[in-house]
């Protein structure tokens, strides 16, 4: 019983730590989708771009802003089960 406990706390830590790695990694695609958004934003108003370029910078850069909310969520979500995990929660 206490090697469960103890693979489950080593588990919820582990899963902890990886969520920290998972939010710099979006919060680097979100950079790099602000930067795509702007060089299409000019070159659509230069005349050098589509209107459909547009959207998929649009799209590309809600996606990546969601998906840095989610890493924020996962992160309290691990927090929260390794609370539970050691019943300090």
């Amino acid at each position: 019983m206490q090697e469960q406990v103890e693979n489950a706390v080593q588990e919820s830590y582990v899963n902890f730590l990886t969520a920290f790695a998972d939010l710099r990694t979006q919060e680097n695609s979100v950079r790099l989708a602000d930067e795509n958004y702007n060089v299409t934003d000019k070159r659509y108003k230069n005349g050098m771009a589509l209107l459909t370029d547009m959207l998929d910078a649009g799209n590309t850069k809600l996606s990546a802003d969601m998906e840095l909310v989610d890493a924020r969520i996962n992160i309290l979500y691990n927090y929260y089960k390794m609370k539970y995990v050691t019943h300090t929660l």
